[in-house]
């Protein structure tokens, strides 16, 4: 008896494992993903263009939640936004936006340019855009810098989960006194 179990063994293990990595493959496949990977190039721009949209509205409202509903909720949510080198994880970015809200109330965002090229199941986004922040007692703030970003669907809901903000630097000056 124990030369058949030992002869069958690692033939009995590796049909096992075949099935348990199929049995895996099939059932961690989302019910969306025959939805997402059926969309055109069009739709998935499309879906892209209107988030676009509800974060222009949701941050021009200064409304933290509804801005946090557009981002995927996961502790790999990555940011880079213009005035800090990393912010990772939800919790971490949500904390991120409120602090800026607070400190820039009334500041509105508009897109220069904005294009979404499409993957299998998101867009790559990029642009140009303005934030314009009141100052008190001033003249408005400008800033205009480029973004990118990654959408893409999760939970079956196309959501950000990438986003790098920056501004440009100034041109170096242009007088006789600078050395090259």
């Amino acid at each position: 008896m124990k030369n058949i179990a030992k002869s069958t063994s690692p033939q009995m293990r590796l049909l096992s494992l075949i099935a348990l990595l199929l049995f895996t493959v099939m059932s961690c496949t989302p019910e969306t993903k025959e939805q997402e990977a059926t969309m055109s190039k069009e739709e998935l721009i499309a879906a892209g263009a209107e988030l676009d949209s509800l974060y222009l509205i949701a941050f021009n409202k200064g409304d933290v939640d509804a801005l946090m509903k557009l981002h995927w909720n996961s502790p790999e949510l990555l940011s880079y936004p213009p005035g800090e080198q990393q912010v990772k994880g939800y919790d971490a970015i949500k904390a991120s936006y409120a602090k800026d809200f607070a400190s820039s109330k009334g500041a509105t965002l508009e897109y220069l340019s904005v294009v979404n090229v499409p993957f299998t199941d998101g867009v790559a986004g990029y642009g140009r855009y303005r934030w314009t922040m009141p100052v008190e007692g001033g003249s408005h703030m400008v800033m205009t810098g480029r973004y990118s970003d990654i959408k893409a669907f999760k939970d079956g809901q196309m959501v950000i989960v990438f986003d790098h903000s920056s501004v440009p630097m100034p041109p170096p000056p242009s007088d006789s006194t600078h050395v090259q």
